[in-house]
């Protein structure tokens, strides 16, 4: 995402978080935070994207509540999550495993 929004000059200015450093990427601005006590201003930003890391959190709502505040009125929040039933292939390999090799 990074090379794209920055590689098409979709942006001139991109910051990343996450909790862990080494999973930021070597160049840009990076933050090291905890999503849950975002450290931006409000209406700091005109597009916030929260791609597969709001099942990590704690406080979905107070997440999401606060990622609304850092953006501007007319900003875009973009979001991808696991849904409910992802992983239904898995939990039946799991249970066909589990009957197969111990018993039940």
């Amino acid at each position: 995402l990074q090379g794209y929004l920055v590689g098409s000059k979709r942006t001139n200015f991109l910051v990343q978080t996450d909790l862990v450093p080494d999973l930021l990427p070597s160049q840009g601005v990076n933050v090291v935070c905890d999503e849950e006590n975002l450290p931006f201003a409000s209406q700091h930003f005109d597009l916030v994207i929260h791609f597969l890391n709001l099942h990590t959190v704690n406080d979905v709502p107070g997440t999401l509540s606060q990622a609304l505040n850092t953006l501007q009125p007319d900003g875009l929040f973009i979001a991808a999550l696991i849904g409910g039933n992802s992983f239904m292939e898995l939990r039946t390999v799991l249970e066909e495993v589990e009957l197969d090799h111990y018993r039940g």
